[in-house]
């Protein structure tokens, strides 16, 4: 495991402490009042850099070291925000720290500087001294109970989180940002966990965390875990694949033909399938700031949902929000960008966590389901084929327009049609079938008996699949990777633009799967 390490210097302001906002100084919380030089350890963990998750068998679980742009973290943009033990924002007391103001009252504390130094424990982290007084302008007042730390906040809503009580911060909503390109776009707040039936998101802290000296302070460090808001998702695979079968009613149990035949025009065909790219569907539009949990909802889990020791958790309950890239175009240029990843940050899409319909299987088109959306062409002797599929058969367009010319004369119509005559339009019903149309002197006949013909336009496809977490449950939780490794293609897909209820669904991906810390959940699949 590679562990980078960071020094949190101490503050080149004096800080002393004034009583709680507007309230009366605390009573009784963490000794009582003190008048001396008082300085505060901090070592800031950072999970996303190879701690252990569900499974204590190394060879079971599998994490991974942020890349740097999702680790980093500016002394501009982290803060520290203090209360007293019933939550209420604890005013700190600055000398010239705003502007040209001489005293501001304020909850929220940063750093003046970030260093390299010695880590904490087995994971990457800040560490270093906060001056809550010194000598030359001493501490003065209770102690404050609480902590939470922030990490590189990017919206107003989390900036605006100065001295509001600890409910208001911690049920804050984020906004997702416009991208994740760059060091400072990866907002990080505490890691949430469940000790002994209580949700934990504040650090507590007591009389032994603080100090007269620093190096008294760096002897008992505050440990603050973090956890950034975005989950990361990657899809690796071979360019082109050999279509499968599964034959009749294509049930999951069934023997898989490999390579696949297909009837086309009559006679036995095989495919191949060349994967063109990737993208995301029905992206959460924003997120809890602090990760929400309901243990009461998991009682029956048997998967390590919860690990104490480490202070982090491995599932939450999402924001009941909006989603975006809700639908899709697999014939556009502009989109299906992503390509198969390799490493780093290329071709790998961040999106905030998503845990609406934990229940929902995997082929699920549920537009509240955040899933991912793989773009093929499907290719026969070589070379895309613009097909149709009537009946459990597929054609080629002549052969099939043939077909339909035939089934029209069979009516005794008076001009005869011929497959030139013959051309498809979409079903207005939205699920990517089409009808075919016959258009003689202007005038337009339907052939009933080709009312639901699917197209694949150029041999362009489509396969669809809900991300999968552990424990068998569907969604998106955040710090975690979902890490798809595609070894397979059964099925032709899925044709046109229809994202929820497309008439045949008859193809999957195999996927390997694996979510990292990053916790990585890995899935191997076939596409089908």
């Amino acid at each position: 495991m590679k562990i980078n390490k960071f020094l949190l210097g101490a503050f080149a302001l004096s800080v002393g402490f004034a009583s709680c906002s507007n309230e009366e100084p605390i009573k009784g919380d963490n000794g009582g009042a003190t008048e001396a030089s008082k300085y505060m350890s901090v070592a800031i963990s950072n999970l996303a850099n190879g701690s252990r998750a569900e499974d204590d068998d190394p060879a079971k679980s599998e994490f991974e070291t942020a890349e740097t742009i999702e680790g980093s973290i500016s002394k501009e943009n982290l803060y520290f925000l203090f209360y007293d033990g019933n939550g209420k924002a604890f005013g700190l007391a600055y000398a010239n720290v705003n502007a040209d103001k001489d005293d501001v009252i304020t909850n929220m504390v940063k750093p003046a500087e970030l260093s390299s130094s010695e880590g904490y424990g087995d994971e990457e982290g800040l560490k270093g001294v906060l001056v809550l007084g010194k000598p030359t302008a001493p501490y003065v007042g209770q102690l404050p109970a609480k902590v939470l730390c922030v990490a590189n906040p990017r919206t107003d809503v989390m900036k605006s989180l100065e001295n509001k009580n600890l409910n208001v911060v911690i049920n804050t909503l984020t906004t997702a940002p416009t991208s994740w390109t760059k060091a400072g776009d990866f907002l990080m707040t505490n890691a949430v966990y469940v000790k002994n039936g209580t949700v934990i998101t504040a650090i507590d802290l007591d009389a032994s965390a603080f100090s007269d000296t620093p190096e008294g302070a760096k002897n008992n460090p505050v440990v603050i875990s973090l956890e950034r808001l975005t989950a990361k998702i990657r899809v690796a695979y071979e360019e082109n694949f050999d279509v499968q079968r599964r034959p009749g009613k294509n049930e999951p149990s069934q023997t898989i033909e490999n390579p696949g035949k297909f009837n086309l025009d009559g006679a036995d065909a095989r495919f191949t399938a060349s994967i063109e790219g990737w993208q995301l569907v029905n992206i959460p539009s924003q997120a809890n700031a602090f990760k929400k949990l309901e243990p009461d909802n998991y009682a029956g889990w048997n998967w390590k949902w919860n690990d104490v020791n480490r202070g982090r958790s491995y599932w939450a309950e999402s924001t009941t929000g909006t989603f975006t890239n809700k639908d899709y175009d697999i014939y556009s240029e502009n989109q299906f960008k992503n390509q198969s990843f390799v490493s780093g940050t290329a071709n790998v899409q961040y999106c905030y966590e998503n845990t609406t319909v934990p229940e929902a299987k995997v082929s699920d088109r549920n537009p509240n389901v955040t899933a991912i959306v793989v773009k093929a062409t499907i290719k026969h002797n070589g070379q895309p084929i613009n097909m149709y599929k009537w009946s459990g058969a597929y054609y080629t367009e002549d052969r099939i327009k043939e077909k339909v010319a035939q089934q029209y004369n069979a009516d005794d119509h008076p001009i005869q049609a011929t497959k030139d005559n013959v051309s498809f339009e979409p079903n207005k019903k939205g699920d990517n079938t089409h009808r075919a149309i016959v258009t003689i002197n202007d005038v337009e006949t339907a052939v009933p008996q080709f009312s639901e013909v699917q197209h694949w336009v150029d041999g362009v496809t489509s396969y669809y699949m809900n991300i999968e977490h552990l424990g068998g449950l569907t969604g998106v939780v955040r710090n975690h990777i979902y890490d798809y490794v595609i070894d397979g293609i059964v099925g032709l897909g899925t044709p046109g633009n229809e994202t929820e209820n497309p008439a045949v669904i008859e193809s999957y991906l195999a996927a390997h799967v694996r979510i990292l810390n990053w916790r990585t959940v890995s899935n191997t699949v076939t596409l089908e």
